[in-house]
């Protein structure tokens, strides 16, 4: 209803005969029109004010909505409860932490630099890594 009261809208919703049926929108829609003088004048009637407000009729489509969120909520219940099933007993793919530091690769002797291991075994070098900076190893001419 406006605040005028001069419009209302007014929102139906369409059920079929029995559960199975498809509900027939265009039917009740055409019905709803043919009826609009008769209703605007019981409308008139029973509200007591100076203007009958002039009817339009909407199709409702929450009902339609709720419907299809009821649908997702049951798909993912039951996704989840797959989940749970499968989750019962399954083994990690991996060790527990997989990311575990065991001590095998020593810090980097640079600080705040990177290092890599150059050979395995009691005689391991960190070698540290370098971003274009000179380390004077290299056998390049000096500019």
């Amino acid at each position: 209803m406006t605040a005028d009261l001069h419009d209302a809208t007014v929102y139906y919703t369409v059920m079929g005969r029995t559960l199975h049926d498809e509900p027939n929108c265009a039917g009740a829609a055409a019905a709803l029109e043919r009826a609009k003088g008769v209703l605007r004048t019981k409308v008139g009637a029973g509200t007591g004010v100076r203007f009958t407000p002039t009817l339009t009729f909407t199709l409702d489509t929450i009902s339609d909505s709720v419907h299809r969120m009821d649908e997702l909520l049951a798909r993912a219940r039951a996704a989840d409860a797959d989940l749970a099933r499968v989750r019962v007993g399954a083994k990690p793919a991996g060790e527990a932490d997989p990311y575990r530091d065991n001590g095998s690769v020593a810090q980097s002797p640079a600080p705040g630099g990177l290092g890599i291991r150059t050979s395995d075994g009691p005689e391991a070098v960190e070698a540290p890594l370098t971003c274009g900076g000179d380390t004077g190893d290299d056998d390049r001419p000096k500019e």
